[in-house]
């Protein structure tokens, strides 16, 4: 039983096929958080971002 199952972690850690699609489900999956996140903050993160350049600019007495 332990045999077969060194043997098979040796085999999907040498199988670099596995590994790529492995990189690849991981890759859609932290652009799909990033995707949920801005869907869910994105507004409050452009107010947010918005009043913190104006703040800037008046500061430095910029318009625009």
């Amino acid at each position: 039983m332990l045999t077969t199952l060194t043997n098979a972690m040796k085999k999907f850690h040498n199988d670099e096929d596995g590994l790529e699609a492995v990189q690849v489900v991981m890759i859609v999956a932290i652009a799909a958080l990033v995707l949920i996140a801005m869907s869910k903050f994105g507004t409050d993160i452009v107010k947010w971002a918005k009043g913190v350049f104006e703040n800037d600019l008046k500061k430095a007495k910029i318009t625009y």
